[in-house]
């Protein structure tokens, strides 16, 4: 610390480019001599000369004492979005069981709203079936938490209930089956289940002709198989509405027009993800006054074997190398003990963690971008508890994709408080300000049905996949309402009814409008969140989440795609 005439000389001499003083009412009773300046250089007379040399005054002193960069705003960091505290902060102090009896509860509930469409049916009323291509019951608590097929069953189960509620009054509306096949473990067997739902649908036997298949909802997992499947059912003619698989590649599967995906697809997710990390002030700069930071460092943690992880990671690499002085990292990283180990592939968690927080040591604003799998997260996380990153005061910050919704929700980073996360989603919570009317209707009839089906904490129950499932098959509904009303039930008046641009409504994921083949919606909302002690925080939420809003008319990071 040093007085004022002590700055002074130093700063006339250029010794130093900023000093702190101390100042104190004595601070005042000495200063820097002035050389003289005559009154013929200025316009006006000694008092406002004194006025002017006080403002100056004091303005060098504010410069002194809090520094140009800081004053006037350069280099300038920021509270961080979301708050400060880490996921340790928010999570439950118990982790929440996610069971997987789950699945069968909700297949039950499923097989109960069948029950109610073929008494209909009985009673004269036309009834379809839609095909489900998911995932097996899962076979411990691990792979019900990691891969989102109870939340997506729920969600078939809740419009179910719905639709055959609003069937009693509207003989408009056709009942819905939904009968279920099982594509195995990470959809491995996705095509041979696809090739079931082709077979029933050209032969129909039995009961299967009284209630044909006329579309499929489902492969919620950009994978290998699921594309494989896809083709299939493309070659076929059969439409399907997706869930959550976002790989573009699965848009573009062929050019019959019968996909319809639901989610925005990775390029678009990657493009906004981009921008928020490299604009938004996501990454802690180890102490609550220092805060936040934009991030200028991307580490990519990605799976070249998963078309999804490959999809995305290259979509954002090349979005986030786009931003201004911004530079990243990948590694590839793969588990599997059945696939071969690829050059420059990492299948140690533990190695992955020492890589990434090297770099991450080595890049102070560094951001890490997991876009892989939810599972391989939780390694890579209990990795990284040992090492010199969990014990930095910055800690780590990870974005991440909606796979990773139900970790944090059931509070798996329970212990972590070195972590900082923010992952996307495909609904805002209902307690956001934002959350239209049909998002906060979900939310009360979800929470209501699932008490009268199953008891205990719920893990999924701000879980978007539930959201986008009873969106999309809401859509494919829809198009068979209106199939039925241009008396066309048939897969290909569903296909046609698709393409109409006539389907359009107010979802729980927000304002859903398809209008070009093979695409999702129009402007389909994505949401950034970040966990708290609260819920899950929406730090960003873009798109059409009531109708006529759309990304190009939204402030950044949302006007990126």
């Amino acid at each position: 610390m040093r007085n004022l005439t002590q700055a002074g000389l130093l700063l006339h001499q250029r010794a130093e480019p900023v000093v702190l003083t101390r100042l104190t009412e004595e601070s005042f009773e000495a200063g820097l001599p002035l050389r003289r300046v005559g009154p013929k250089r200025y316009r006006f007379g000694w008092r406002q000369q004194t006025a002017l040399m006080t403002v100056m005054g004091l303005l060098s002193t504010t410069l002194l004492a809090f520094g140009a960069r800081e004053f006037f705003g350069w280099g300038k960091t920021h509270a961080c979005l979301g708050g400060d505290a880490s996921v340790a902060g928010s999570d439950p102090v118990d982790p929440v069981s996610a069971s997987p009896q789950e699945w069968m509860v909700a297949k039950k509930a499923i097989d109960a709203e069948n029950a109610r469409a073929e008494a209909f049916e009985r009673s004269g009323w036309k009834v379809r079936t839609v095909a489900h291509i998911g995932s097996s019951q899962p076979k411990g608590e691990t792979d019900a938490q990691f891969n989102g097929a109870v939340p997506e069953l729920r969600g078939i189960a809740l419009w179910q209930h719905r639709l055959n509620n609003e069937a009693q009054s509207n003989g408009r509306i056709v009942p819905l089956r939904v009968e279920e096949f099982e594509a195995g473990a990470a959809f491995k067997d996705a095509e041979q289940a696809a090739q079931a739902v082709v077979n029933k649908v050209n032969n129909p036997e039995g009961d299967d002709s009284r209630h044909p298949i006329v579309g499929v909802i489902g492969l919620a997992q950009s994978r290998g198989e699921t594309l494989k499947a896809l083709k299939t059912l493309e070659q076929a003619g059969i439409p399907v509405a997706g869930t959550t698989a976002t790989a573009d590649e699965m848009s573009i599967a062929g050019t019959d027009n019968t996909y319809w995906p639901f989610a925005p697809l990775n390029s678009v997710e990657a493009r906004i993800e981009a921008r928020f990390a490299s604009t938004s002030p996501i990454v802690s700069l180890g102490d609550p006054e220092s805060g936040c930071t934009a991030s200028d460092y991307a580490i990519i943690v990605k799976n070249d074997a998963d078309l999804y992880s490959k999809n995305l990671a290259d979509k954002f690499s090349g979005e986030f190398s786009k931003q201004p002085q911004s530079d990243t990292e990948d590694f590839n990283f793969d588990q599997d003990p059945n696939n071969p180990v690829a050059s420059g592939e990492l299948s140690s968690a533990n190695t992955l963690a020492d890589r990434v927080c090297q770099e991450a040591q080595r890049h102070p604003r560094a951001v890490v971008y997991w876009a892989t799998r939810a599972r391989d997260l939780t390694a890579f996380l209990n990795a990284t508890e040992g090492n010199e990153c969990s014990s930095r005061s910055s800690g780590l910050t990870v974005m991440g994709g909606n796979e990773l919704t139900n970790l944090a929700l059931a509070g798996a980073f329970h212990n972590k408080d070195w972590l900082r996360l923010y992952y996307s989603a495909h609904a805002l919570p209902a307690s956001d300000h934002r959350a239209s009317e049909a998002t906060r209707k979900f939310a009360k009839d979800y929470t209501s049905f699932m008490k009268a089906k199953s008891s205990g904490a719920d893990p999924w129950a701000q879980d978007g996949h539930s959201a986008v499932a009873y969106d999309a098959l809401q859509a494919l509904s829809k198009a068979i309402n209106l199939a039925a009303a241009s008396d066309d039930l048939r897969k290909q008046g569903v296909r046609a009814a698709l393409g109409s641009g006539k389907v359009n409504f107010e979802g729980a994921t927000g304002h859903v409008e398809y209008h070009d083949p093979g695409m999702p919606p129009t402007d389909k909302a994505l949401v950034l969140l970040k966990p708290s002690p609260k819920g899950p925080i929406a730090v960003t939420a873009c798109g059409a989440y009531t109708e006529g809003q759309s990304y190009s008319g939204q402030p950044a990071p949302c006007d990126a795609y």
